[in-house]
């Protein structure tokens, strides 16, 4: 047995990127029957250089499950298979997190896809697993409720 614990996403922007813009990639991220404010946090670089952290999460169970249905619909397919087949690449087992990092300027015309590196949009889907459940089962199940064929 398991729950979906919380689900965050956050990018970073930095001095030369417009916090708007970045926003506005952040949104996409929302589904339209789920209102939710991103989170904006100044922080300051490791040379002094100002960057801001824009997040969004959920710990309520619907807020969760909308969260990451909408997102999962928006990964694109190539991906969404690609996780599944390296599920444990993703899935930290201590803190029963997975783990995506999807391309921030690929998101920013609309197209959600992995992506290396360190400017990026980062995921976090945290699971409370109260059995010896397999991850890869957990993750077929919220694909399946999603709607998101691997096939």
């Amino acid at each position: 047995m398991y729950k979906l614990s919380r689900i965050a996403i956050s990018v970073l922007s930095y001095q030369t990127e417009i916090p708007e813009k970045v926003n506005t990639i952040l949104e996409q991220f929302i589904p339209s029957n789920l209102e939710k404010e991103i989170e904006v946090t100044k922080m300051r670089g490791q040379y002094r250089d100002r960057i801001r952290m824009h997040t969004v999460s959920a710990t309520r169970k619907k807020e969760v499950e909308k969260l990451l249905v909408h997102l999962l619909n928006l990964i694109d397919e190539k991906d969404v298979r690609r996780i599944t087949q390296s599920l444990e690449s993703y899935y930290n087992p201590e803190s029963k997190s997975i783990y995506l990092r999807l391309d921030k300027f690929k998101a920013a015309n609309s197209e959600i896809v992995l992506a290396r590196g360190s400017d990026v949009i980062k995921v976090e889907i945290k699971f409370d697993i109260y059995k010896n459940m397999d991850i890869s089962e957990i993750w077929k199940e919220q694909l399946e409720k999603a709607g998101v064929s691997i096939a």
